[in-house]
């Protein structure tokens, strides 16, 4: 079956793929709260001015850029090496300059002149810059496989109900409020000084004996101004808090309360926020009476995986191989089971109310039957909260992670493929 509500996830690259984990959050423009791997982080900012700060609540170019230089025509040229998407090694100038015989240098443009060019790779410079970049490469192509290998380990801690409430109670408290925006206020003085180091490096006469007369006076003129501007901007970020700490405390209340409109609402968010290097789709309902998350998970699909691992030569050259069907297969199955703990873990930090979250996962497959594609379920899990809790999320194998709870999985032995299952 499918359940009422779908939410397809896209495919990209950025953002939310940092080992710090993904998070959720709550609050409107202004002001809110991320629950993340490394705690409970307060966001504050002025909506539309771009000004904002972030504060922990509670305890809980690349290598291949690094510019050489060699002596050429007694010119010091700047050079620097890349491997291009065909694993062709580029030497390109690393900065602006034009050479005697009118060679042009322009940053970044690879370089042609084989003169220059042997004369480069000669230079021992040419040498360290070929390895570390040769390093960086393979490096950049054997991290593709391990994104979608790890994606277990951007889970984040689960809360608990009464860490929840500590901290409910602690930004509801009048000192931590208090103490959040006093830190921020203006200060006169560190104003005062700003100005002074601006004037000094800015305001220069042929006349010197009247340099120092027009600074101070560039202060003076300035100071009361400046202060003013950034005091109202302190004052507009102050209310903003006000304005927004409310709907926060509202929010946590409902994750504490479990409602169930809270709870669908934020795993739309979740899905809608997830950004992962493949495109999936999650179908998902809440039984509030057994407080129990039901996900339907399309998975991706094997072809989106990696398919090639790079390795350095004993002469330090990119060897790049085909991996067998067997090392694809064993990927897809860590990425798909590591993509369940990364649903479920996310899922269950919405409410502590939540003690469940079945989770069963299909792919698209042609039926040797008809020869038609259709949907084959390849696990089915139900996550508790007690034994999740207990999982340090950088050390499991997903794959074996899952048989610690009510599970359906079969895998072949063979080469590693998940076999057709009927869902729990």
């Amino acid at each position: 079956m499918r359940f009422a509500k779908r939410i397809k996830i896209g495919k990209g690259l950025s953002a939310n793929l940092s080992r710090s984990g993904v998070g959720l959050s709550v609050g409107g423009p202004g002001l809110s709260m991320s629950f993340g791997k490394k705690g409970l982080y307060m966001n504050t900012g002025i909506p539309g001015t771009g000004v904002s700060f972030r504060k922990k609540v509670g305890g809980t170019r690349s290598s291949n850029g690094k510019a050489g230089s060699k002596e050429y025509f007694d010119v010091k040229i700047s050079f620097y090496v890349e491997y291009d998407d065909n694993n062709i090694a580029q030497i390109r100038w690393g900065k602006d300059g034009i050479l005697p015989y009118g060679f042009q240098m322009v940053k970044d443009a690879i370089i042609e002149n084989e003169e220059i060019l042997r004369q480069i790779k000669r230079s021992e410079a040419y040498k360290n810059l070929l390895k570390e970049a040769v390093d960086e490469r393979v490096k950049i192509i054997n991290d593709k496989t391990e994104i979608v290998t790890s994606i277990h380990r951007l889970c984040p801690q689960i809360m608990s109900r009464e860490e929840l409430i500590v901290q409910l109670n602690l930004i509801n408290s009048a000192e931590y409020f208090e103490g959040l925006t006093s830190q921020y206020r203006p200060d006169k003085s560190e104003i005062e000084k700003s100005l002074a180091a601006w004037a000094k490096k800015n305001i220069k006469s042929i006349l010197f004996w009247t340099n120092k007369k027009k600074r101070v006076e560039y202060v003076n003129d300035n100071l009361e101004r400046k202060f003013d501007e950034q005091l109202s901007l302190w004052k507009a970020k102050v209310e903003a808090m006000k304005e927004n700490i409310g709907t926060i405390s509202n929010e946590i209340e409902s994750s504490l309360r479990g409602d169930a409109n809270y709870i669908l609402q934020k795993i739309e968010s979740f899905a809608n926020d997830t950004v992962l290097p493949f495109d999936f789709c999650v179908d998902y309902d809440f039984d509030a009476n057994n407080k129990v998350v039901m996900i339907d998970l399309d998975l991706p699909e094997i072809e989106d995986m990696p398919t090639s691992k790079a390795s350095i030569t004993t002469s330090h050259k990119i060897s790049i191989k085909e991996k067998t069907k067997k090392e694809c297969n064993s990927d897809y199955a860590n990425c798909v089971t590591g993509l369940g703990f990364f649903i479920g873990a996310n899922i269950f930090n919405i409410s502590p109310t939540i003690q469940k979250v079945k989770i069963s996962a299909y792919t698209q497959r042609i039926s040797k039957k008809t020869g038609l594609m259709e949907d084959h379920y390849v696990y089915s899990v139900i996550f508790s909260r007690e034994s999740i809790q207990k999982i340090n999320f950088d050390r499991i194998d997903p794959v074996l992670a899952i048989e610690g709870f009510d599970h359906v999985i079969s895998i072949s032995q063979s080469n590693f493929m998940l076999n057709q299952i009927n869902p729990l």
